[in-house]
């Protein structure tokens, strides 16, 4: 909101209950999209990767014949379009699988391990915890990084005094905050190759939001009712 009012971006639209029941009507299409996902991944049809594929299908067939604002014609642009993108997306996802493979030969496990352990208080375990995540998300895709260092980081962070549910947010959101930093931002990416816009004049932009989220995952680690108050 800062930042719009700042730079001057948009205008701010008021509140209609109407307007938004209006909005949400005409937004039934992706809506079902979510419900496909959803109930698919939650009643075991299909995993999250046949759901994107099977959502991707779904959006794909509306469309064409639906909405028809996608026509034939344009298929084929579209479809090397979200060629190029993932283009640049696989490479760094493989490149992170391998770091994995590096790291875990290297002992990483067990020096994070011994660190943790020497540290002592459940304060400083947790914010080393979440230090060793967000130095990981620069650099790891969040699979990888859920991968090496959740097997590690929750026995120990258990062991200090940590719900396991709250961990388990902490860690996740944590890990959500690795899409956005650079080097290795995996959304970042993402947005270059959308808007043609270079990687190099994303991330001086991005510094405000980073902050942000880091205020919210602190909350999250030292409010543990934001993450168990549902239980």
């Amino acid at each position: 909101f800062l930042l719009s009012r700042r730079h001057a971006w948009g205008e701010i639209i008021p509140f209609v209950p109407k307007q938004v029941g209006k909005a949400a009507l005409g937004a039934y299409l992706g809506f079902f999209a979510i419900f496909i996902i959803l109930y698919g991944i939650y009643t075991g049809k299909f995993s999250p990767t046949e759901a994107s594929g099977i959502t991707v299908g779904f959006c794909l067939l509306s469309g064409l014949f639906l909405t028809k604002e996608i026509n034939w014609r344009e298929l084929p642009e579209i479809i090397f379009r979200s060629g190029r993108i993932t283009g640049v997306l696989a490479p760094l996802v493989a490149v992170s699988i391998v770091m994995q493979q590096i790291l875990a030969l290297l002992g990483a496990k067990d020096f994070v391990t011994a660190l943790l352990t020497a540290a002592g208080g459940y304060y400083t375990v947790l914010g080393i915890s979440m230090c060793i995540v967000f130095i990981a998300g620069m650099l790891l895709e969040s699979v990888p990084l859920t991968i090496i260092l959740a097997p590690i980081l929750a026995p120990i962070v258990q062991e200090a005094g940590m719900n396991p549910i709250q961990f388990a947010t902490v860690f996740l959101v944590g890990g959500a905050i690795g899409f956005i930093t650079p080097p290795y931002g995996l959304n970042l990416f993402v947005v270059s190759s959308i808007t043609n816009i270079p990687y190099t004049r994303i991330v001086p932009r991005v510094i405000p939001y980073i902050i942000a989220l880091i205020i919210v995952w602190l909350m999250t680690a030292l409010i543990p009712q934001l993450s168990l108050g549902l239980l």
